[in-house]
């Protein structure tokens, strides 16, 4: 019952991070970070399909702040893909923290492969809207979101 709710999140974030991916590739990995605004805001508007309690609210809003600033101090990706990633975690901490896991191993599994694929063809800086899209969709996809 819960996932019907969460559709329209998945739907308008693949849509959205398509639109990223389309943008990091063709204006040279520049993404314009406001935008992700747009989709915290909806992330936001699955608090009413949730019944929260404090605490796991609390603890949700405090590991997004940790992983921010971890992702942030290491300099690894830049701001908007921190704030995509954001946005992502924290919508999938609320339909359920397995969907989490999931996008986490996709998204480490993912990453090693760019990571591996980067390294052969010598790039220093690629695009990785992609594999936060490509996760996304895997995970959407394994979890059944789409449908």
């Amino acid at each position: 019952m819960l996932a019907e709710h969460f559709n329209y999140w998945v739907y308008i974030g693949t849509l959205y991070l398509v639109f990223l991916a389309f943008q990091d590739l063709r204006n040279n990995m520049n993404v314009d970070g406001r935008l992700n605004y747009f989709m915290m805001g909806i992330t936001m508007s699955l608090l009413f399909y949730v019944d929260l309690t404090l605490w796991y609210f609390l603890s949700v809003c405090g590991v997004s702040v940790v992983v921010y600033l971890v992702f942030k101090m290491t300099n690894v990706l830049g701001g908007s893909d921190i704030k995509t990633i954001l946005w992502v975690f924290v919508g999938f901490m609320l339909l359920n923290p397995v969907v989490m896991l999931v996008f986490l191993f996709y998204l480490v599994l993912l990453t090693i492969i760019y990571g591996v694929v980067k390294s052969w063809i010598k790039m220093e800086k690629a695009p990785y809207y992609t594999v936060l899209l490509c996760s996304f969709f895997l995970t959407g996809i394994h979890k059944g979101l789409y449908w």
